[in-house]
């Protein structure tokens, strides 16, 4: 992790994500290896990055006028009407009346939501009426380009061909069922129109050319006055590609876990809006950054929320009996770590939580850890910075140098933020990247194996993770050395496990040495360089742990 200025100390936890690398693993024993028939691994970058995402997760139950768009490209929606969200298949939906609800997106000036010869739309729905014709997400009505809807009791995909006025429409149907939920997606791929329903193949029909372009906006639930959609919506993708069977199958069946982000205060510190107003800013623009570099973004919950600690400054620095030591030394924060998780509710699994702790000066600290258990914390020398506004009681800028300058404290939330997803410190790759230096933020991006983590990690990717009976904990060793028998834990190991070592280039399957339910022993393989290992058999695979390989 990087250093901090004067006597300041940086905690931080050793596991996955840590800066404690676990040490080299045991001496070597016998092995069977079998290299994989193809040098790529199969389910590499499996879903791409949509071209837009709206989860509706912007708001709780109650009402909101704009509908931020998740993929980082910032083509939000205006939504009109009650302008109701519900909750929904994931965390919050978008509530349609079957009137004048309804959600617009300029496509304006927006080649990305422009289709020419491929797409796929998908939602989550859940109609309250099935009856009538009603739409779900359309570029539609003069000109035609594409609709996914309901029309009377059915599921539907529509694309339009230029010929003239509207335009030559080609459709595919299912049954549709109300008041339950459904995964419903469209795609339209050169050659045949398809329409999936919970990730299954219902109908397909023979279509083929361009699609007719239209200036029209994009919109979710009901245009112009008719076509209005009556229940809950959720989680609209729109994908410049068309996606495969098995792609559709896994973001029906896949979750995404979500980034939940705070600005945390001490009981006897003023609550500073400017630093609210600078987060949520800084965080559209992280999303972005994020989506360019790695390929993928993380699911932001909403905006960042103001949470006031029931303790004051000294209880949170150094706990309800600090010593004299600590009382006497401002930078002293022993306590920091579990004031903060205690001012959040903790730090639930499924999730990584973001924190910007006033106070903190400049202690930044991240980890993976249980069951997609992410954090990470920063401080002061981020909040000051983003807002231009000190806060004297905290650990300002004052105390620091460099870490409060330059790309150094955007980066240092971009760099936390990655620990938090899985990824390690690069120790010995060279290369240039934010999880080594994070002062280069935002010309620095991530190496090729790091790619590939986030790619593959259910923390920015729907569909790349589906739970099955295996799981290998994160709290493994993280780094690993060729020819070495390691030991890991883990649950639902048996006859016919393998362990995965893969990198960027290529993937190795090697037996085991040793085998009980919940440990193994496997030698790690020679010419495996950063990537991850997971455990699998006959029956699927578990999750993907990062690890550093070194010879």
């Amino acid at each position: 992790m990087h250093t901090v200025a004067r006597t300041i100390v940086l905690t931080l936890a050793a596991s996955l994500a840590g800066c404690v690398a676990a040490g080299p693993a045991d001496e070597p024993g016998d092995e069977a290896i079998a290299e994989a028939s193809s040098p790529l691994v199969a389910d590499r970058a499996s879903l791409p990055t949509p071209a837009a995402y709206w989860s509706f997760d912007t708001c709780a139950a109650g009402a909101i006028t704009r509908v931020r768009e998740d993929s980082g490209r910032g083509a939000f929606g205006v939504m009109s009407g009650r302008r109701l969200c519900s909750p929904g298949w994931s965390l919050s939906a978008g509530d349609f009346d079957g009137a004048g609800d309804r959600v617009e997106i300029s496509s304006e000036g927006r080649s990305y939501l422009h289709f020419q010869d491929r797409i796929t739309a998908a939602a989550w729905v859940n109609p309250r009426s099935v009856t009538g014709s009603r739409t779900i997400v359309n570029q539609w009505y003069a000109a035609d380009s594409f609709l996914l809807g309901i029309d009377n009791g059915k599921y539907f995909f529509s694309v339009a061909f230029p010929d003239g006025g509207a335009g030559r429409r080609a459709i595919v149907q299912a049954p549709a069922v109300a008041n339950a939920w459904a995964h419903v997606a469209g795609v339209y791929d050169g050659a045949a129109l398809k329409l999936y329903v919970n990730g299954v193949l219902r109908a397909s029909t023979p279509a083929s050319g361009a699609l007719q372009q239209s200036t029209r906006p994009i919109v979710i639930g009901g245009h112009p006055s008719w076509n209005a959609y009556d229940g809950l919506i959720d989680e609209v993708r729109l994908y410049q590609q068309s996606l495969s069977d098995a792609q559709v199958a896994q973001l029906a069946a896949g979750e995404v876990y979500p980034v939940r982000a705070y600005y945390v205060y001490p009981s006897d510190q003023p609550y500073h809006q400017e630093y609210v107003d600078a987060i949520n800013t800084y965080l559209d623009e992280l999303r972005g950054w994020y989506r360019e570099e790695s390929g993928g973004s993380f699911h932001l919950v909403g905006f960042v929320q103001p949470v006031r600690s029931s303790q004051n400054y000294l209880t949170m620095r150094c706990g309800p009996t600090p010593t004299s030591a600590c009382q006497s030394n401002p930078q002293e924060l022993p306590n920091w770590l579990n004031a903060v998780s205690q001012a959040v509710g903790g730090f639930p699994a499924r999730q990584s939580t973001l924190v910007f702790g006033q106070g903190g000066g400049g202690w930044a600290g991240a980890n993976l850890q249980g069951d997609y258990t992410g954090y990470a914390l920063v401080g002061d020398w981020v909040l000051e910075p983003l807002s231009g506004v000190r806060e004297p009681l905290a650990l300002h800028c004052g105390y620091a140098t460099w870490q409060c300058s330059g790309g150094v404290p955007k980066g240092t939330v971009a760099h936390e933020l990655g620990h938090s997803f899985g990824l390690h410190h690069p120790d010995g790759y060279s290369g240039t990247t934010i999880m080594a230096w994070h002062g280069d933020y935002p010309t620095t991006d991530f190496l090729d194996h790091e790619q590939m983590i986030l790619q593959e990690s259910p923390m920015l990717s729907s569909g790349v993770f589906v739970r099955g009976g295996l799981w290998l904990d994160f709290n493994n060793a993280d780094v690993m050395h060729w020819d070495t028998t390691v030991s890991l834990t883990g649950s639902g190991f048996g006859i016919g496990t393998q362990v995965e070592f893969v990198d960027a280039t290529h993937t190795v399957l090697a037996s085991l040495t040793s085998l009980s339910p919940t440990n193994l022993t496997v030698r790690v393989p020679r010419g495996v360089g950063p990537g991850y290992i997971r455990v699998r058999n006959a029956s699927g695979a578990s999750n993907k742990v990062p690890v550093n390989f070194h010879p």
